[in-house]
């Protein structure tokens, strides 16, 4: 037989990958690691949601529109097959608080039809609980002897030595706004009591002082008559119109919903088994109708390891009270166990459960319900950083002032020009920095467009040269290289203010580009514009700085049937720029009358009957 005249395939030698591995901050490290899903390609992402009693603020726009932002590299830039899951806390201590107050604050106002001495004896008597329960520090300094008539001074608006350092050095947030609501209250009495003198004392002057005394006198209320609200529906309505309230700040900054939405008053058989099977593990304890974590214990047992996240936060007893609410109940073994199921007292919400009538302590939810729609396996889960502890701990241990000064693409922009879990600077040149950035990027595209129309008008001529020049070559060579360190940037723990910089660059290339070749009278390649335009404009709709409703920038050669409007108004606009340029050109020239009546009879004539426009005239 003859032999085989069938050549061997030649040797192949594969590039190697220089792909950068996406890595990702892990709390539990403190370090970044590589990522890599438990289920292929998807990811399984549990997001703490808010708890729902008051108006969003920046902070939540902070935390919210990141992790959006994480969201969407994740699902557009990275193509992971997302599920994103979120829950809405509506049981919790603040909401049953200020539910409570809303309520029995509306039926007092309904009832206080005149201004009498009753109404601001008892708006006086609530004063005087409200500042001996937020100023005790003040009046208890046994060093200052006229503390109180001190205090009411400071609350009037008049300087008292000593009380500014006072309240700087406590460690308060909130007694700020606390010293604001009493000197309110103390004015709004002062008032009321010159209007019951003058005779005033109509319903208005009655609702004035009430509604100006508003936060002193619900906290007052509350106390007093907390046990007799026992409609329940008034907490949900209550934390049911803020967490629309959310979802409506959430959507006018584009921050996309979730996959899951899941609250906890929906999730109560479930987090009653949760507890259970801590009880039953030996990690909880009944007491008093409550449930406690015994942090002790599980601390205790080798196989585990308490406050994984933050180990420098365990057993850090003012940390565990912040994490325990406002309404404390008893029964506790250790100062660091906490509550995986609260009784309830009268004026409280209650679901039935083997220990009592009680609601969700705020650690166990989210372990319930992640576990529930997700499984055992979390890839990612996302909160707050100020939650890092006491919250995700427990839980692996068992503005419109805003947006009405700057736009939600602002606002993202200024949060993308920083890493994610970086602290911001909210002041007005970072803003400012924002809008710039913003301006730049929507100078470009629009001048892209202008380019790519003007193209389209007139189609290049056949020279026999190529028209690959120097400044197409530098162009195209920066364009792939900050491609390639976008990609590089996302792929290290999301660094999207590196990223950021890379699409400057780029459109600070292009222009570079654009206006080279125009001072050199040559033609501004519309394909490689357009290629970058389609890219800025991709980044900007993966980032969510562009709606994802909006056009893809088309190319040079696309076919646009229906037309958009810069397509369908192009030719007339260039035939009126042209136009212009004609009569300055003959303004100054000094030209005689003549001349314009010829450019316009040009225009008439010939120019719009080009674009199918008839025009004549008419004396």
């Amino acid at each position: 037989m003859a032999a085989s005249n069938k050549r061997p395939a030649p040797e192949w030698l594969a590039p190697p990958d220089l792909k950068p591995k996406l890595v990702v901050s892990n709390s539990l490290t403190h370090s970044k690691v590589e990522f890599v899903p438990a289920n292929g390609n998807h990811v399984g992402w549990y997001s703490c949601g808010p708890t729902v009693y008051d108006a969003s603020h920046l902070g939540h726009a902070r935390t919210y529109v990141s992790l959006d932002i994480l969201r969407r590299i994740m699902e557009d830039y990275f193509n992971y097959d997302v599920t994103y899951v979120m829950n809405i806390t509506d049981i919790d201590d603040k909401i049953i608080l200020a539910a409570r107050r809303k309520y029995l604050f509306e039926q007092q106002l309904k009832q206080a039809t005149q201004l009498t001495e009753g109404v601001i004896a008892e708006v006086k008597e609530s004063f005087e609980s409200y500042i001996v329960s937020h100023f005790e520090g003040w009046l208890t300094d046994k060093s200052r002897k006229n503390a109180k008539a001190d205090l009411l001074k400071a609350l009037d608006g008049k300087s008292v030595p000593g009380f500014s350092e006072w309240q700087a050095a406590q460690e308060n947030l909130k007694l700020p706004m606390r010293f604001k609501s009493a000197s309110r209250t103390l004015k709004a009495i002062q008032t009321a009591e010159k209007k019951l003198k003058s005779g005033t004392t109509g319903h208005e002057a009655a609702e004035a002082l009430l509604l100006e005394a508003k936060d002193v006198f619900a906290e007052y209320l509350d106390v007093a008559r907390k046990g007799s609200v026992t409609d329940h529906s008034i907490f949900r309505d209550f934390a049911s119109y803020w967490e629309n309230e959310y979802f409506k700040d959430m959507d006018a900054l584009n921050v996309r919903r979730p996959d899951v939405l899941t609250r906890v008053s929906e999730y109560i058989p479930e987090i009653v088994q949760f507890v259970s099977t801590i009880i039953e593990n030996g990690y909880a304890y009944e007491s008093e109708g409550s449930v406690y974590f015994n942090s002790l214990k599980f601390d205790q047992d080798p196989s585990h390891y308490y406050a994984k996240l933050e180990p420098s936060s365990a057993f850090n007893f003012k940390l565990v009270e912040e994490g325990e609410g406002e309404i404390k109940v008893s029964g506790r073994k250790s100062k660091s166990d906490f509550a995986l199921w609260k009784a309830s007292k009268a004026g409280e919400p209650a679901w039935d459960s083997p220990w009592g009538k009680g609601r969700p302590g705020w650690h166990i939810e989210c372990s319930a319900m992640a576990s529930d729609v997700i499984g055992q396996k979390l890839d990612i889960h996302a909160g707050g950083i100020d939650l890092a502890f006491p919250h995700h701990d427990n839980e692996i241990a068992q503005s419109e002032e805003i947006l009405d000064k700057y736009t939600p693409a602002q606002i993202r922009i200024l949060f993308l020009q920083k890493h994610w879990n970086a602290e911001i600077d909210f002041k007005e040149s970072s803003f400012d920095a924002a809008r710039v950035f913003e301006s730049s990027i929507n100078n470009f595209l629009l001048n892209a467009r202008s380019i790519i129309q003007e193209a389209r008008a007139t189609p290049a001529a056949f020279t026999g040269r190529h028209n690959f020049n120097k400044a197409k070559k530098t162009l195209l060579a920066l364009f792939e290289d900050k491609q390639s360190e976008v990609y590089a940037a996302l792929s290290d723990n999301f660094d999207t203010s590196a990223a950021m910089l890379c699409l400057r660059d780029i459109i600070t290339g292009a222009n570079t580009y654009i206006q080279t070749v125009a001072s050199e009278k040559g033609r501004i390649s519309a394909d490689l514009i357009s290629k970058v335009a389609k890219y800025i404009t991709k980044m900007m709709k993966v980032f969510g700085v562009f709606r994802e409703s909006g056009p893809e920038f088309e190319d040079a050669s696309a076919q646009n049937k229906g037309g958009s409007v810069e397509d369908m108004a192009g030719p007339y606009v260039r035939l009126l720029s042209a136009f212009r340029d004609r009569v300055r050109e003959l303004v100054r020239n000094r030209a005689d009358l003549g001349e314009f009546l010829a450019a316009s009879d040009r225009l008439r004539d010939e120019d719009l009957v080009n674009l199918n426009v008839r025009l004549d005239d008419r004396d």
